[in-house]
This record gives structure tokens, C-alpha cells and sequence, in this order.
């Protein structure tokens, strides 16, 4: 029963959230433009935010299902959606953005709605299976959904407003660095969205390790089991570093091979190219932080521990990547570099102040069990 609660106040909660995501993705444009950035790129941004609207409370849902079937330690069902999902988007938006037929050329409003029709699809499809598949099916998830329960309304928004607060604040620096990039030049804007989409790829696999980590640690800690609460927690960092050491190989190894496929024949290019093979070289380096960074705040969320973290990033993010980013991006040399090193600074300092708190929580929570106390 408590499992259902708390499944039905996190989609209830989605709700409000779509809600107030509206204004800021509708006037998206004006707010590009108000920072300084090109108006063009502004007016196609905002043609994009608007056109993913419709899709957003699926999006949040999709997040809600995914995080109770990995809780459940039933996460297969969100492979297959994706694994489906992935040539569905290809399909939508390669029709939706360049035209066929009957279809005209949308351009980034064609993107928008690929998107839109895909997210709406993965929301939609892991719902009918939690309904339908037996191992889901004695939850009841959606049983007597207009039902409130304030009492697990209000515990779901405690532990995760610091967690949506930690996102919020990691996408709003990288977004933030985009339009920095923005004010040093449009080659160097373009040469950082390959190098973040690159970066963005490797990045999936630490996030699902550090998904599963809350899971393992949450487990195991709710039965009071720290020792594997503490090595579940570890080992979801080792692996972590493990892949991102080889994604960090592969960028300084073959980087053209790697931003050659995102670029087409246009006269910057080459431009384009030789930048963004600068800039994964800094990205290899933070490669490893970013991979301990999102996994050990993963295992602390298991251990329910989300405040801390939300300073942390907050303190990271915002208080050693963007002034490093700034400083060395629009007042030195380093332009577009010095931005990277901004990022990998935030990055590693997340880094090592997450994995000490890891620390410090298993070996209190540890020495507490050893003492015999709760």
C-alpha cells in the first residue's frame, strides 16, 4: 500500500510541475534574447521549447514510473521502452525536420514534435505495462488515484524537492555555459553543443549504475545492512570510473572520429571541427569526476540523504564552475577552453565533497549497528 502512495503523490506532483514549466518554455525567446543571445537562435530555441509542451507531463511521468520499476528492482521494461523509443525518434524527427511527401520540412518545430509524440509514447507505454504486468499489478499504482494522501504527499516532496532542486541546478550551469559559449562566437557555441552531446552519451551509463546504486543501497540499508549498503554504494563508483576512464581514452584518442558524424559540409565546419576536438580533450578530464559525482549522489539518495547534496551542488555548480567560467571564458585567452575548465572544476569538487559524505554517513551508520545502537 505504501509503495502505491507514494508512486500516486509522485505523479500527482508531476502535475503542478507541468504546470508551472509553461511560462518560461512558452517565453523561452524572450528570455534567450534578454541575455544577449543571437535573436535567430533565440526565435528557433523558443520554437523547440514550445513544441515539447505537450510532452512534458509524460516526460515527469516516464521519471516517476522509471524511478519505482528500479526500486522494485524490475527495470527491464524501461530497456525495451527505450531501446523502442530510440529508432522512433530517429524516424519522427528525420520525417518531421527535413519533410517526405505529404510531410513538409518543420525544421526544429519537426524536431520538437518528434520528440514530443516520442516522450508522450515511452509515458504512455511503461503506465499500460505497470497496469497490465503481473509483477506490477499487486501495487496497483493507479488504484483510487484521485485519492490525496498528504501525509506521503508531503514526505515525497521532502525528500525529493532537493533532489529536483540538484538537477535543476546541474542543467542550469550547462545550459548557462551554452550561452556563454554563445557570447564568444557561433563557432565556438556550435563546437560545445558536439562536445556536450558526446559527454551526454557516455553519461548514461553512470547515471543508470548510480539509479541502480539507490536501489542496491536503499535496500539494503531500509533492512539495516550497512556493510552492503556501504560496498553496493562503492562499487557503483568503481564501475563508474571504470567506463568513464575509457569514454575519457576514446576523447583524447580519436576525437575527430568521434565530432565528424555531427557536422555537415558547410564552410565552418572545419572551424567547428578543430574546436570541438579542443574541447574534448577538457572533457575527457572530467570524464571520471562526473561519473563519481553522479553515482555517489545516487548512493546517498539511497541512504535518503538530499539536502546536503543540494548544497553541494549548489556550491559546485554555482560557486566554482560559473565563476571560473566567466572569468577565464569572457576575460582570458582561454575563451571557449576556459569554460571547459570552469565545468571540470564544478565537476570534481562535486566529486570528492559527495564521496565524502558517502563516507561519513556509512561509517557513522556502521558504527552505529557495531555499538549495537539504531
Amino acid at each position: 500500500r505504501q509503495v502505491r502512495r507514494s508512486v500516486r503523490q509522485g505523479i500527482w506532483a508531476a502535475i503542478p510541475f507541468t504546470l508551472l514549466s509553461v511560462p518560461p518554455l512558452w517565453f523561452s525567446g524572450t528570455v534567450f534574447v534578454w541575455i544577449g543571445q543571437n535573436e535567430d537562435l533565440a526565435l528557433a530555441a523558443q520554437s523547440y521549447t514550445r513544441g515539447v509542451l505537450p510532452g512534458l507531463f509524460f516526460i515527469l511521468l516516464l521519471n516517476v514510473l522509471r524511478s519505482y520499476m528500479t526500486a522494485v528492482e524490475r527495470t527491464r521494461a524501461v530497456l525495451v521502452v527505450t531501446l523502442l523509443a530510440v529508432p522512433l525518434n530517429a524516424i519522427l524527427n528525420y520525417f518531421l525536420i527535413f519533410g517526405a511527401g505529404f510531410i513538409p520540412p518543420l525544421g526544429v518545430w519537426g524536431a520538437a514534435i518528434g520528440s514530443t509524440l516520442t516522450n508522450t509514447a515511452m509515458g504512455a507505454g511503461l503506465a499500460w505495462h505497470c497496469v497490465r504486468a503481473r509483477p506490477f499489478r499487486r501495487h496497483a499504482i493507479f488504484a483510487r488515484f484521485w485519492r490525496p494522501d498528504w501525509t506521503t504527499f508531503i514526505a515525497v516532496h521532502r525528500l525529493g524537492i532537493p533532489i529536483g532542486v540538484m538537477i535543476v541546478l546541474e542543467v542550469a550551469v550547462f545550459g548557462a555555459s551554452a550561452q556563454i559559449m554563445g557570447l564568444i562566437g557561433v563557432f565556438e557555441l556550435a563546437a560545445h553543443q558536439v562536445t556536450i552531446q558526446l559527454a551526454a552519451i557516455t553519461f548514461m551509463v553512470p547515471l543508470g549504475i548510480g539509479q541502480a546504486a539507490t536501489a542496491r543501497v536503499g535496500l539494503a540499508a531500509g533492512r539495516g545492512d550497512m556493510e552492503r549498503a556501504t560496498a553496493a554504494g562503492w562499487a557503483a563508483m568503481v564501475l563508474a570510473t571504470v567506463f568513464m576512464g575509457g569514454a575519457a581514452l576514446a576523447f583524447w584518442l580519436i576525437p575527430e572520429s568521434l565530432v565528424r558524424p555531427f557536422l555537415d559540409d558547410s564552410g565552418g565546419a572545419e572551424a567547428v571541427l578543430s574546436l570541438a576536438v579542443t574541447y574534448l580533450a577538457f572533457a575527457a578530464g572530467f570524464q571520471i569526476v562526473d561519473g563519481i559525482q553522479v553515482t555517489a549522489a545516487h548512493a546517498l539518495r539511497g541512504l535518503q540523504d538530499t539536502r546536503i547534496p543540494m548544497w553541494i551542488a549548489a556550491f559546485g555548480y554555482w560557486g566554482v564552475t560559473m565563476p571560473v567560467a566567466i572569468w577565464l571564458g569572457l576575460h582570458s585567452s582561454l575563451e571557449g577552453r576556459g569554460v571547459w575548465l570552469g565545468l571540470a572544476g564544478g565537476l570534481a569538487t562535486c566529486a570528492v565533497m559527495l564521496t565524502w559524505r558517502f563516507y561519513r554517513l556509512t561509517s557513522k551508520a556502521a558504527a552505529r549497528v557495531h555499538a549495537g545502537r539504531p
